[in-house]
């Protein structure tokens, strides 16, 4: 990633330094530094793009009325798809919601004017005093409070360098369009997979997507660090250049390609993760008892990628068992006494110590074979370790002070009034953590699940997943955004 891009999370009043597949939540804040540009995806058919000394906030990302507020600098809002029409940037004077596909620029000066200007498309200018529709050829400038904002035209402003990487943009997006006959249109990141990867034929999962060039040795949810977001827990976040879809959908599986992804059946509805994986802890003492924590000293922590169509148990939610909104509290840890059973338990187990995982340092991941385990146990839903402040970081990298939110952006009024979404403020979320992990009961199961494996079994498992979850055009649940682009 290259340029100076920042995200000041929702549940604290720190600045840390974005990366490319970095989860953006509502109430996140992101800005950018001189020179800098950033693309943030808003589903699979929608992307803010960010140019230089942007300030801006995600109010509310409900897929259905997602709300931006743009507080300085150039944003150029690009819709795909006419279906994907909830998203409005509300500014210090005025509203502008896209009514078709298409290419809409905003750029809010130093002086608080709001300037718009439709490259394609068109769109709703929305005052107290009513709608005016602009398209293309015209450029509107709004000055003054979002009660009563002076409007005036001129004609169109002429592109400029971040027109060019709008454009180039585009193309990448539309480069990217034979992914599009494998997966899901709903699957976010899927137009990375193109470039950094090759689509195979396997007779039995069908169409599979192996990526290009990776080291020898090397392992899904290797490169890459696990962060810790309100709402959804320990959250993947990928090295790789194309590591949103494949680690947020679907599942991998190690076969005649070597490793590859399996996105599901396109007929089904994608639902986001923020990992598809299995957790293990090995090492330390034998004994398993009330007050288990894995980033005590001697525990290793572990994970593994589910295959196609194992049981996935969220670590999120109340009692560690999934459900978004409001902070995760643990009650219970369900520890697994065969993790064996999970398919690609034989091919390794990524770690790092307890230690290292509580610091925020998976620079130096390990792959441990399974008879280089001992005191070995799984984890059903909730993981008995704490998040730190460390875990809040996407990199270690500091902030430059320019990127940080300044008081008077915080304190800005923004026309459509929109509420801001509410999250729990990180120190709760880890008291509340902290102390479910001190008390909570612990109990122990053997894994009961047959991972299907011949192509008879994997056909009436992708059946049975298309029955249970038919595709829909309705937009699915909250889910976090990811910065995909930025450069210099």
């Amino acid at each position: 990633m290259q340029g100076s891009v920042a995200v000041q999370r929702g549940d604290t009043n720190t600045a840390v330094e974005a990366t490319v597949n970095a989860p953006v939540l509502g109430a996140d804040y992101v800005t950018t530094g001189d020179n800098s540009r950033a693309e943030i995806d808003l589903d699979g058919a929608s992307s803010v793009r960010l140019g230089s000394g942007v300030e801006m906030r995600f109010s509310d990302l409900d897929p259905g009325s997602r709300r931006l507020q743009l507080a300085q600098g150039p944003i150029d809002l690009r819709v795909f798809r006419g279906n994907d029409l909830g998203t409005q940037i509300d500014t210090p004077s005025v509203s502008i919601r896209p009514t078709q596909a298409g290419s809409y620029r905003v750029n809010v000066t130093p002086d608080g004017r709001t300037w718009v200007a439709v490259r394609s498309g068109a769109a709703e200018v929305i005052t107290p005093q009513g709608a005016r529709t602009i398209g293309p050829g015209s450029t509107l400038i709004a000055a003054g409070s979002a009660t009563n904002p002076s409007i005036s035209t001129q004609g169109p402003i002429a592109n400029d360098s971040f027109d060019t990487w709008n454009g180039q943009r585009d193309q990448y997006w539309q480069a990217a369009a034979p992914s599009e006959a494998y997966v899901n249109p709903n699957i976010v990141g899927a137009d990375d997979l193109q470039q950094y990867g090759q689509w195979q034929s396997d007779p039995s999962y069908g169409q599979v997507w192996v990526p290009n060039s990776e080291p020898a040795g090397w392992s899904p949810y290797q490169t890459g660090s696990w962060v810790w977001e309100d709402g959804y827990g320990w959250t993947w976040v990928a090295a790789e250049p194309w590591g949103w879809a494949p680690y947020h959908y679907g599942s991998w599986y190690r076969g005649s390609y070597g490793w590859a992804w399996y996105p599901g059946p396109a007929v089904v509805t994608p639902v986001w993760q923020p990992a598809l994986v299995a957790w293990i802890g090995f090492g330390g003492g034998s004994g398993i008892s009330i007050g288990l924590n894995l980033a005590g000293p001697g525990y290793d922590v572990g994970w593994i990628p589910l295959a196609p169509f194992e049981p996935y148990y969220p670590w999120y939610g109340y009692g560690g068992y999934g459900g978004y909104g409001g902070p995760t509290v643990i009650n219970q840890v369900t520890i697994i006494n065969n993790p064996s059973a999970y398919r690609n338990y034989r091919y390794g187990v990524v770690a790092v110590s307890g230690r290292q995982f509580a610091a925020g340092q998976f620079g130096h991941t390990r792959l441990y074979a399974p008879n280089q385990l001992r005191n070995v146990r799984g984890f059903r839903g909730a993981v008995p370790i704490d998040p730190t402040a460390a875990n809040l970081r996407f990199s270690n990298a500091s902030v430059p002070r320019q990127l940080a939110v300044t008081s008077r952006v915080a304190q800005t009024r923004f026309a459509g009034n929109a509420p801001v979404t509410r999250r729990t403020p990180f120190t709760q979320q880890r008291t509340a953590i902290a102390t479910g992990l001190r008390h909570a009961r612990v109990q122990t199961v053997a894994a009961r699940f047959t991972t299907p494996t011949t192509p008879a079994a994997i056909h009436a498992a992708a059946a049975r997943m298309a029955a249970a979850r038919p595709s829909t055009t309705a937009r699915t649940a909250a889910r976090p955004n990811v910065v995909r682009n930025a450069a210099r």
